[in-house]
């Protein structure tokens, strides 16, 4: 397991102790060797906004990383890390439930972070951690726009959010849409979402694009129940065979 998708798993499975110890050395923190750019799935920041009055331009920031993290694969937002990856220390005392109070001005409830003070300091200073888990079958939106600063929002209500590389990218209420739509349409040539040699699972979409009645058909054939398609591939044969998980 390459280092993205071993950060992608720790991500999905809420394992802040795998996180911390592969991204982290020393004490005060420092980013491990292969953590010292930001990527798709994580992030640096050097400090959490504080909370109270005039900070909601701030927390908008937040929401706009955590939605861009959220629809792609998941990710890391590290709070306390410079952008010379330096150790600066978070101060605002935060956990899950105020992380999130902050966040519902802007995103959906279904979308759930966990934030995590890890490396506490003698000054209570903090490595923040916000573990942001991947989407479902769609992307999700902001609920509320961005306030205007310089008479400007960041987002609007219907907006998106996509991580693209280091970097997050806001979309427009249309340009989600057309989003959307794009990954409601198969990749072309992305028949298998599993494709490992003599094992192959089709893709969700192109199952769907093949029609539920000839995929139930093709299983009626086989004498099986009508599931998750697998095409089991034969290293001395070129033919396959259709059977579904028990």
């Amino acid at each position: 397991m390459d280092r993205d998708e071993a950060i992608a798993r720790a991500v999905r499975q809420r394992d802040v102790a795998t996180i911390r110890q592969m991204m982290f050395e020393s004490n005060p923190p420092r980013p491990r060797s292969g953590f010292r750019t930001e990527t798709e799935l994580w992030d640096y920041k050097s400090n959490t906004p504080s909370l109270g009055k005039g900070t909601e331009a701030k927390w908008a920031s937040v929401a706009a990383d955590v939605l861009a993290f959220h629809n792609n694969r998941g990710g890391v937002l590290v709070f306390g890390i410079r952008d010379d990856l330096v150790f600066a220390g978070a101060r605002t005392r935060l956990d899950s439930k105020k992380f999130n109070d902050q966040l519902r001005r802007f995103l959906p409830d279904t979308l759930w972070v966990e934030f995590h003070r890890e490396f506490i300091q003698k000054d209570q200073q903090y490595l923040g951690l916000a573990l942001i888990p991947p989407r479902g079958a769609r992307i999700e939106r902001f609920r509320r726009p961005a306030p205007e600063t310089g008479g400007k929002r960041v987002f609007e209500a219907g907006g998106s959010a996509i991580r693209e590389g280091d970097s997050t990218r806001i979309l427009s209420s249309s340009e989600a849409d057309a989003f959307t739509r794009d990954l409601a349409v198969p990749t072309i040539g992305r028949v298998y979402a599993i494709d490992k040699p003599f094992y192959r699972v089709l893709a969700p979409e192109y199952e769907q694009l093949l029609g539920s009645a000839v995929s139930a058909r093709l299983h009626s054939q086989l004498g099986r129940p009508y599931g998750p398609s697998i095409v089991k591939t034969s290293p001395s044969s070129p033919q396959r065979q259709l059977r579904t998980e028990s």
